[in-house]
């Protein structure tokens, strides 16, 4: 669904004003992704719980590495945040063997010094 709509979600990167210019229906855009992402949220929480900083932190990279079309975005966010998680188990799983780390703490040790990297640097 999201991938549809690509063109539209980077028409809206220049704003509302640029892209209603341009032919997109900004307020049902923004209604129709806000749903979709609320339900995508929901799903993913339902099973697997609060997992901090995936999500916050991994469109950043990818963004920096692929650039900002929503096109490739998208799809390597998916490919890079599941690899990151599944790393994120690994380590929960083997660093204390038989003990586990919960995998939160585990993003959160990455993602917290990630935040506070960008932070900082757009302060520059």
């Amino acid at each position: 669904m999201i991938l549809r709509h690509c063109r539209e979600l980077d028409l809206l990167t220049f704003g509302d004003e640029d892209a209603m210019a341009l032919g997109v229906d900004t307020k049902s855009m923004k209604i129709k992704l806000l749903v979709f992402a609320s339900l995508l949220t929901g799903i993913s929480v339902c099973f697997t719980g609060v997992i901090g900083f995936v999500d916050l932190a991994v469109p950043h990279v990818v963004r920096r590495v692929f650039g900002s079309s929503h096109k490739l975005v998208i799809p390597m966010t998916l490919v890079i945040g599941g690899t990151f998680l599944s790393l994120a188990d690994l380590l929960a799983r083997t660093l204390l063997a038989p003990q586990e780390i919960p995998v939160g703490a585990v993003t959160a040790f990455f993602g917290a010094p990630f935040f506070l990297f960008v932070y900082f640097k757009e302060r520059e």
